[in-house]
């Protein structure tokens, strides 16, 4: 998975999703992930599905810029992170 790049608004509450379809191998499914904690964001527990990761995320400093990594581990045993780079910004829906 690469890296993303994703602007949030403050005030905002968006859920953001990493879709693992394209590094999945055929027949493999997500089995777990993890959120690493990001100070200043307010994140919810992890939505897994069989080929995607859900977060409901709310809060941010305007002008920080927040990398929140995602981890998971599939049903044939692969692991893998990829991060997603939130730029905090007033006036983003």
């Amino acid at each position: 998975m690469s890296d993303r790049e994703k602007y949030h608004g403050p005030a905002a509450r968006k859920l953001y999703a990493w879709d693992w379809t394209q590094w999945l191998a055929d027949g493999d499914t997500i089995a777990s992930a993890t959120i690493a904690p990001v100070t200043g964001l307010a994140i919810s527990a992890p939505l897994v599905k069989p080929h995607s990761v859900t977060v409901w995320v709310e809060g941010g400093t305007n002008g920080v810029t927040y990398a929140m990594g995602c981890a998971v581990v599939t049903t044939l045993g692969e692991e893998e992170t990829s991060t997603m780079t939130l730029r905090c910004r007033a006036g983003v829906i």
